[in-house]
């Protein structure tokens, strides 16, 4: 496919390219206020890295700005390096990342701590999170977020003290700030085969989808990486996805070879 695939990069470098950008006061866009923002987890950024690079993921949707944008653009950037040139599909988001936040402090933040070669994959959305009424259910929505078609969902966001609103006598505090988002049951329907969700954390909230959901899905709950994924386990909707998914086997072949 192309001579210049670029390896995983293995957890001890990757901990050192981290640990590099926690102690920099500059980013593609000027001072950062790394040292003001909420701790990284190696362990998840390494999860989250690795995913995207060994299935080959085109796009890449989050809820919630942070350190998960450094890692997943570094992730996206050298797909798009490796593959972008032999990728010819039509898709609406190649090599795209997709940040979704309530704040823009800590958008800001995040983006500001991207190299510049990151920065030119990453789109962003600033939404507020508000509650809903979803089937007698009370849940939060962001508010505004745009069509995309992500391989890789990463569910982060909204941290329940961004959500306003009051819905059937509760607000978010009421709920004992346990945060239940009902966004991608909205999308469910525009999702392709394939795609996967991680929930860092956020038990409650995966239970919920479980329950709503109405495609086939797989689901895995992690107690050890406080983590829980889903993958849609069904056949491709049309040609357009069947060549997506091929392609995506194909590098994850060839990436194999050079790790």
């Amino acid at each position: 496919m192309t001579s210049d695939v670029i390896p995983i990069c293995d957890r001890p470098t990757f901990v050192a390219w981290l640990r590099e950008h926690a102690d920099s006061d500059l980013g593609a866009q000027g001072p950062t206020h790394t040292h003001d923002a909420i701790p990284y987890d190696v362990d998840d950024l390494h999860f989250l890295y690795t995913l995207i690079r060994d299935t080959c993921a085109i796009s890449f949707l989050e809820y919630g700005s942070g350190w998960s944008t450094l890692a997943c653009s570094r992730a996206i950037s050298e797909n798009k390096a490796s593959f972008g040139d032999a990728y010819t599909d039509e898709h609406p988001n190649r090599f795209e990342l997709l940040t979704v936040d309530a704040s823009q402090h800590w958008q800001t933040v995040a983006l500001q701590r991207l190299p510049r070669e990151y920065s030119s994959v990453v789109s962003t959305c600033l939404a507020p999170a508000k509650l809903i009424d979803y089937s007698g259910q009370v849940a939060s929505v962001f508010d505004g977020v745009p069509a995309f078609t992500p391989d890789v969902i990463y569910v982060d966001a909204p941290d329940p003290r961004q959500v306003t609103g009051q819905v059937l006598g509760f607000d978010a505090a009421s709920l004992n700030e346990i945060p239940i988002a009902a966004d991608l049951l909205f999308r469910e329907f525009s999702l392709w085969p394939g795609t996967v969700i991680v929930f860092d954390g956020r038990t409650s909230n995966a239970r919920f989808l479980h329950k709503n959901f109405r495609r086939n899905w797989q689901w895995l709950h992690d107690p050890y990486g406080d983590r829980t994924i889903f993958r849609l386990d069904e056949p491709p909707l049309g040609w357009k996805n069947l060549s997506h998914t091929h392609f995506r086997a194909r590098a994850a072949r060839e990436l194999r070879v050079f790790n």
